[in-house]
């Protein structure tokens, strides 16, 4: 079950309404000999069909009824710690023996208990938040940005006076480059110095019917802001509302503004102004007609859990975001039999090395800074 999910759902659900959910899917069933084993094995099969099939069992399940162990057809082998692979269902050999079943049909809130939830040390749906990283960067300013850009594109306001859009785009990619340098030199954010951004190729940003920036990580959105903001005051006569466009990049830039020049403890005051700063900003994300997606309305739970978890930019770690990619890349490149420990070992040996720590280090500081 996605953690975004629940962190949505958190100041809402209880602990004990996450278990609820869970103990209504979850059927402990015993098979007492081998001849039941025999006959389970006999009607399991893997459900194939993906999570956007509503019938699927997602995962090995019964094929038809089983009345003798009380089991519907769908009813899915689940993990347990008596079982923590449901593959080994097929090596049991030691009866009797229990085994757990998910039964689909049963689902409220949930599709699978989480191994990572338990009361006794502390880890409920309580402790769960959504961060500004995910919600605000790479959400909802991503996508403002990428539609942002692109309005500077069809409105030629870089003047680069070309008469096809292929041209067009490509002249207009040159010339954001070069007023972004330009930017970053002034800026005193580091991030941009580094941006992909400054490398911006029109294969970068997409199709103007669905926008994108491409290889654009979490910290550089937030310098790209400020940047925007300044381009449609400049060139704000050859845009269609530049106003609008100029406002909400300047309520984004405000947003960074409040979380960075707060302590962990913000106070009242602080939550209220970023409060009216995103009510400000969704006003104008409707006026410019961007569809509305969760994560604009997630940031309202960002801010509205900072009295309980603090201050937004203390919940999304920036620096290890990029590990996603150093893992990713070691995934690809070891067998799948030992992919796991494979993996891990070699995610282990990267990130030992003096140099490695070095470098994250030197990036923490940046970020923080």
């Amino acid at each position: 079950m996605s953690f975004w999910f629940w962190a949505a759902l958190a100041p809402y659900t209880s602990h004990a309404d996450y278990l609820e959910a869970a103990e209504g899917c979850e059927h402990w069933r015993t098979l007492r000999t081998a001849e039941d084993h025999r006959l389970l094995l006999a009607n399991l099969a893997y459900d194939r069909r993906g999570p956007s099939n509503k019938a699927s069992a997602l995962g090995l399940a019964l094929k038809k009824d089983m009345p003798g162990l009380r089991l519907l057809r769908g009813d899915r082998v689940e993990p347990s710690s008596l079982l923590p692979a449901v593959a080994d269902v097929y090596g049991l050999r030691v009866f009797p023996v229990q085994v757990l079943f998910w039964r689909r049909r049963s689902e409220t809130r949930i599709r699978h208990r989480n191994p990572l939830f338990d009361a006794n040390i502390g880890i409920t749906v309580a402790i769960l938040t959504m961060d500004h990283l995910h919600a605000v960067n790479l959400g909802v300013l991503k996508e403002l940005a990428a539609r942002g850009v692109w309005e500077l594109v069809l409105c030629d306001a870089f003047r680069t006076r070309e008469t096809t859009q292929d041209s067009l785009v490509e002249s207009s990619c040159l010339a954001i480059v070069s007023e972004f340098k330009a930017f970053a030199r002034r800026s005193s954010m580091q991030e941009l110095i580094s941006s992909k951004f400054g490398d911006l190729t029109p294969k970068m940003l997409g199709q103007p019917a669905k926008p994108k920036l491409a290889r654009l990580k979490a910290a550089e959105t937030r310098g790209l802001s400020y940047f925007l903001r300044e381009c449609f005051g400049k060139y704000g006569e050859s845009v269609s509302r530049a106003d609008v466009w100029h406002a909400a990049f300047d309520s984004l830039c405000v947003f960074f503004d409040i979380i960075r020049g707060q302590p962990w403890l913000m106070s009242s005051q602080s939550r209220s102004r970023l409060r009216a700063t995103w009510r400000r900003y969704t006003m104008l994300h409707d006026q410019l007609g961007i569809p509305d997606k969760p994560k604009v309305h997630l940031v309202e739970h960002v801010i509205g859990s900072a009295s309980f978890f603090g201050n937004p930019a203390t919940t999304a770690c920036f620096l290890d975001e990029s590990l996603n990619k150093v893992l990713g890349d070691i995934g690809r490149a070891v067998h799948t039999a030992n992919a796991e420990a494979d993996t891990l070992a070699r995610y282990r040996e990267l990130t030992a090395t003096p140099e490695a720590s070095n470098r994250r280090g030197r990036k923490r500081q940046r970020d923080e800074g």
